[in-house]
């Protein structure tokens, strides 16, 4: 009892140390934390379809290979999902919303002020153009850098993209996490959604040429083989 009465003792003897020390740490964090902006994340998992039990490989060796394989293939998709072809889609798709919706992700930046009505439509039309033939802003053509400019300014080029984005494998499972940080919850969002929507898109139409290259290949190789039995008889 001796203990916990000295004990108790030196406790009320420090009692405004013990409330001042918690009370002052919140200040500080407050007074440090109040000014910066409001960060809204948003986030979803991709399934690859990589990874099959059913075709698992028996056997440490195999194991190991597959491993390696799955890895790979992991990462090729990780590479894919930040490719230019990929994030300017996502780029045209903010700045036409923004050009276009009566409630855009962000206010208009200075530059964005600046363009008259007839500026404004020619932009939306280039940016749908390109966003629908799947191509970049030619730099070598000063209307388009102009155009590359606007994008910088509303913070939606490419670059100031990926500071925000996100994607990793979500440990050894067969998902790709995606996550987007912003100012503005639908702008997350937004993102996000478009960001998986035109890896998705791109890879699709990727496998899909794979495909049609192949068999272009096998047919000319059937065709060489025709031939050259045609010529020997």
């Amino acid at each position: 009892m001796t203990e916990l009465t000295k004990f108790l003792q030196l406790l009320y003897r420090y009692r405004f140390i013990l409330i001042a020390v918690p009370v002052i740490a919140l200040l500080v964090t407050f007074l440090l934390t109040k000014n910066l902006p409001d960060q809204y994340i948003s986030q979803t998992d991709i399934s690859t379809g990589i990874i099959d039990p059913s075709k698992q490989v028996l056997g440490d060796a195999g194991a190991v290979i597959q491993e390696s394989r799955v890895n790979q293939q992991f990462s090729n998709l990780l590479g894919t999902i930040k490719l230019n072809k990929v994030m300017d889609q996502v780029s045209y798709s903010l700045i036409i919303h923004d050009l276009t919706d009566a409630h855009p992700f962000r206010p208009k930046s200075k530059l964005l002020k600046q363009l008259n009505t007839a500026a404004l439509n020619h932009a939306i039309k280039v940016f749908s153009y390109k966003y629908a033939h799947r191509e970049p802003l030619d730099l070598t053509n000063t209307d388009e850098t102009g155009l590359a400019s606007v994008l910088a300014a509303q913070q939606y080029d490419r670059e100031s993209l990926r500071k925000e984005l996100t994607v990793f494998r979500t440990d050894n499972s067969d998902f790709i996490h995606v996550d987007f940080t912003s100012e503005q919850p639908l702008l997350s969002a937004f993102v996000v959604n478009s960001v998986c929507k035109e890896f998705i898109d791109y890879n699709t139409e990727d496998q899909q040429s794979n495909k049609i290259n192949a068999n272009v290949f096998l047919q000319k190789l059937v065709k060489q083989k025709q031939d050259t039995m045609n010529a020997k008889v």
